[in-house]
């Protein structure tokens, strides 16, 4: 199978909407390849939107920078005080960063908005077990199964 070009986020034209400049990060991400997604999105406008800050702040979470993942889904979270996956992945990295009562806290909040949410719960739990210790994990497995 051919992968497509890559598509060129630096340049904020008509004809780069933000879904598909996330559809190109997904790509990357699913490789594996954070570094070059996280720089993708810091040089677009792509980064600068809810969705993907979220990406970002999954990006630095594999990269093993909680504290800058933090400060990212702030930034979402002051965007749209709401959103499910800003919710739950600073509920990741506040736990990798060994505060780990509030991350059960923002873990609650997100739990019911993310099974609503147009993001794959599947794909959520994928990211979710690469980056989160197994207990945290299975917790939100555990609220998936409550349904």
């Amino acid at each position: 199978a051919r992968i497509a070009a890559p598509l060129d986020l630096s340049q904020d034209d008509a004809g780069c909407s933000v879904d598909r400049g996330l559809d190109w990060i997904q790509t990357l991400m699913d490789r594996g390849d954070y570094c070059e997604a996280l720089m993708r999105l810091e040089r677009s406008t792509v980064g600068d939107s809810t969705d993907g800050a979220v990406a970002q702040a999954i990006c630095l979470l594999h990269l093993r920078r909680p504290e800058c993942a933090l400060k990212v889904c702030d930034r979402a979270l002051a965007l749209q005080p709401h959103h499910p996956q800003a919710l739950l992945f600073k509920g990741v990295a506040l736990h990798r960063l060994g505060r780990y009562r509030q991350s059960y806290d923002y873990y609650q909040q997100a739990s019911p908005l993310v099974r609503s949410s147009h993001w794959s719960l599947s794909l959520l739990k994928g990211w979710i077990r690469e980056i989160m210790p197994p207990f945290a994990a299975s917790k939100l497995g555990a609220a998936d199964n409550q349904r």
